[in-house]
């Protein structure tokens, strides 16, 4: 087999959603994966919901983060559209970020129908407890 059979340039799209019968796609793969695993149902909803997140954004029809940015800034009424990007529309930058993650502001182009999930944990809060739980599982 010589090296062009080896392997095959691949879009964005093409390696998170698949490419026909050369490869299925990492969201798929991560799919099927999840599907075969012992997960509770509010796990899978959420993972399912950021697997569609990647899988449109790949595809393009989700904007990135990077874009929305460009997008807000481009559009804001200080910017004078010369490379220099002034305090207030960073600020203003700022402001809807933090908005968009917090709920408060809709960013349809940049999370599509992303809902939110039920579980009642906060990540960091979340995160904090990980390592005494991995702690008591190695003690029993």
């Amino acid at each position: 087999m010589d090296a062009e059979q080896e392997y095959s340039e691949l879009t964005i799209n093409e390696i998170f959603n698949g490419k026909g019968d050369e490869f299925p796609g990492l969201v798929p793969l991560v799919s099927h994966y999840l599907n075969a695993i012992n997960i509770d149902a509010d796990t899978r909803c959420t993972t399912g919901q950021y697997l569609q997140l990647m899988r449109r954004r790949a595809s393009g029809e989700l904007q990135t983060t990077a874009r929305w940015m460009r997008e807000f800034i481009a559009g804001h009424a200080d910017y004078q559209r010369d490379s220099v990007v002034p305090e207030s529309t960073a600020f203003d930058l700022m402001v809807a970020c933090h908005e968009v993650t917090t709920g408060r502001r809709p960013a349809p182009a940049l999370l599509g129908g992303l809902g939110t999930s039920r579980t009642e944990n906060h990540l960091p809060a979340a995160i904090h407890r990980t390592p005494s739980l991995y702690k008591q599982d190695a003690q029993t």
